[in-house]
């Protein structure tokens, strides 16, 4: 059977649409005919039926993986809700938020061996046969090739962390992502305890050697770090998240040797670093943008946009107007968009405020729009609090420029949104979108939302995250055991 969500999908896409779009012209093309091919070269699926689950319905699945005996598992679904406080009404889905799944799995017991059996529409129940012993474990999503999570019996989680710790080979680096995201997206919602997600994360300072398990970890940090920004937990999670890191930076370094997993990595953690405040990463960074500063065609390429942060985060008003005069002059589209960037690092207000002045005028900064520079301020609570601010000052303003543009829109909101998770800063928001156009309504939606997803993760989680910092100590070692 031709699995449609897994890597070989690829391969069967081109083999079989080739011959399509060579009998179809532009004009006939269609999903409905396109499906129709599938289904005539794949007749083991239906295909059309499938899609219609994924492209008729929002959102996507959590499968949840029970231990019924020692001799069986059951399969099933159920729509996952980042705000768990939402209402999830079903008959707004013609499918009642039920999907055609192909679950792909591995287990203890079949190694590498991949195997796959489908989740129905019509949210019925699968049984599979497994020799659930003591240190048993099955892993779902293989190669994070589907849209959906999954969630396993407390026993489980705990054997696979056990396995990332022993052996994390045992599990595919693209799988040991989806497994993170996974935990960190469940606790994110109280489906299940931050404990497990922390205990997920043990291995990687002195096991992971792939970048994508990395990326999703400090992804959830990133957010982490947004809801406690203002409170006394902080500096709990900066050291836990430093000692994670700083290993991996000790042993990798500032050069740039290793393949590009290795050089992708490398630059990650220095940027995360970074923007945490280590004091040796910056000391490192703002030395080469001494040097930069002198020979600005004489720097390794990767590693600029951390000498322009570094340059000005706490450095003079001199280097934060050098690097806006560089931004403007530079002919290459990726260092200016960099240097523009890490103009919003500064931890000078007034600067903040001159760079939200210039990026509203819309005729100071070279090919950077308003929308573009506004996700930049996204870097600090101080930024971040500069920018929500500024928003309110100035609504009426933004909106006649950028009321028409629903992607930009898009992209403004949501970054006035991020770290937002007071009720009295949503009322000042509510109050301030009550007329919005219906340009960019739906924009002003999802961005309250957003707020009320982080209003309900402050009230569960902060507290709790900070009684698991405790268990933690500075090097980042957690000592809580499922």
């Amino acid at each position: 059977m031709v699995e449609l969500y897994n890597c070989e999908c690829l391969l069967f896409f081109k083999l079989t649409t080739r011959p399509y779009y060579e009998i179809n012209d532009e004009f006939k093309m269609s999903f409905f005919n396109l499906f129709f091919w599938f289904q005539s070269v794949n007749g083991e699926l239906d295909i059309s039926s499938i899609m219609d689950t994924w492209l008729t319905q929002m959102g996507y699945p959590v499968v949840y993986v029970n231990n019924i005996s020692n001799s069986e598992l059951s399969l099933s679904q159920e729509r996952f809700l980042l705000n768990p406080a939402a209402t999830d009404d079903a008959a707004k889905s013609p499918f009642g938020y039920r999907w055609d799944i192909p679950f792909t799995y591995k287990t203890s017991e079949t190694g590498d061996v991949k195997q796959t059996t489908w989740l129905s529409q019509d949210g019925s129940e699968v049984s599979l046969s497994a020799n659930v012993g003591e240190s048993f474990w099955i892993v779902g999503n293989i190669g994070y090739d589907g849209y959906y999570l999954v969630n396993y019996y407390e026993d489980n989680w705990k054997n696979l962390a056990d396995v990332l710790i022993s052996n994390h080979y045992a599990i595919d680096g693209s799988t040991r992502m989806t497994l993170l995201n996974s935990a960190f997206m469940l606790a994110r919602t109280s489906i299940i305890d931050y404990r497990i997600p922390f205990r997920m994360a043990e291995y990687l300072s002195e096991k992971e050697d792939q970048l994508g398990p990395w990326k999703i970890f400090l992804h959830h940090m990133k957010y982490i770090a947004e809801m406690l920004a203002r409170t006394p937990h902080y500096s709990k999670l900066r050291a836990y998240i430093l000692g994670k890191i700083s290993p991996v930076i000790q042993s990798l370094g500032w050069s740039e040797e290793g393949d590009y997993q290795t050089n992708e990595i490398r630059l990650t953690l220095l940027s995360a670093a970074l923007q945490l405040g280590d004091d040796s990463t910056y000391q490192y960074a703002y030395n080469q943008f001494e040097k930069w500063k002198n020979e600005p065609n004489g720097m390794p390429g990767n590693f600029l946009a951390i000498f322009y942060q570094a340059g000005v985060m706490r450095g003079t008003v001199e280097n934060w107007e050098l690097v806006f005069e560089y931004a403007q002059h530079s002919l290459v589209a990726g260092n200016r968009h960099s240097a523009y960037a890490s103009l919003a690092t500064t931890n000078e207000p007034w600067l903040l405020q001159r760079f939200l002045d210039m990026a509203l005028s819309g005729n100071v900064l070279k090919s950077y729009d308003f929308s573009r520079a506004i996700t930049a301020f996204e870097y600090s609570q101080l930024s971040r609090t500069m920018a929500f601010n500024f928003m309110r000052q100035h609504w009426d303003a933004i909106e006649a420029t950028h009321g028409g543009n629903p992607w930009a829109m898009d992209k403004i909101l949501r970054t006035f949104a991020t770290g937002v998770n007071t009720e009295k800063e949503k009322n000042q928001l509510t109050d301030l979108f009550s007329n919005a156009a219906p340009s960019y309504k739906n924009s002003v939606e999802r961005a309250l939302d957003l707020i009320d997803t982080n209003i309900y993760w402050a009230n569960a989680n902060a507290e709790k995250i900070g009684q698991l910092l405790d268990l933690s100590n500075t090097e980042g070692t957690y000592s809580y055991n499922l």
